[in-house]
């Protein structure tokens, strides 16, 4: 029988291809909606309505993640998040899964944006204290018993930090949407979306580079 430590090790390697996959296709349809002025206002905004649900699924992935490393530290003896603690971080973990999909079709709502602001404000305290918490442990001094480990929980907290940046992007382009709507493509409408989608971009590639040093930290732990 696989053992449980196995099982979880695949899972979150699963977990990290489904990310950077649905990231990739993410990115290709950005450009395509970026580059597409000559398409229809009507069919633009379908196109510009699933590439938002395709971002939900690097959300899904994100939000995995985080239970998955801290089971992973656990049964190798590297975290104090053990036992009940771990119980109650899959249960929050599931909670939060299940909300960011509440929050998508609430998308146009007026529940939308009270809901969209607690899901900010839990992502702005997990950068904190996930990088705490990476940092101090890199430096001897935190609750991870590997110094490996707390230097990849400070990157996942780039990464969090990463996708906010992302999401403030998306807020830029959301706001001319209803421009876009109403007029189709005009060069005020087009530069925000260039700006704001080239800069979502640079945005992303930079988290697959921190993506990639995760994965090589739990691989080779080199420190």
């Amino acid at each position: 029988m696989i053992a449980q430590y196995d099982l979880v090790l695949w899972l979150h390697v699963v977990i990290m291809g489904y990310w950077l996959g649905s990231d990739f296709v993410l990115n290709a349809l950005t450009h395509y909606f970026k580059n597409a002025k000559d398409m229809p206002a009507a069919e633009r905004l379908k196109l510009w309505d699933f590439l938002l649900l395709v971002d939900q699924h690097p959300r899904n992935a994100l939000i995995l993640s985080i239970p998955l490393g801290f089971q992973l530290a656990a049964d190798l003896n590297l975290s104090p998040v053990t036992g009940s603690a771990l119980t109650a971080l899959w249960i929050a973990s599931v909670a939060w899964f299940i909300f960011i999909w509440v929050l998508h079709f609430q998308t146009g709502k007026p529940s939308y944006r009270p809901l969209s602001q607690m899901d900010l404000t839990l992502r702005y305290s997990l950068v904190v204290v996930l990088f705490l918490i990476g940092a101090m442990s890199l430096l001897g001094d935190g609750p991870l018993m590997a110094k490996w480990l707390g230097a990849k929980v400070a990157l996942f907290a780039l990464v969090i930090a990463g996708g906010l940046g992302i999401r403030h992007y998306i807020a830029k382009v959301y706001v001319v949407i209803p421009k876009l709507k109403a007029e189709g493509s005009t060069p005020e409408v087009e530069a925000v979306i260039t700006h704001s989608l080239n800069w979502g971009s640079y945005i992303l590639f930079g988290m697959w580079a921190v993506i990639v040093a995760i994965g090589y930290l739990g691989v080779a732990k080199p420190f």
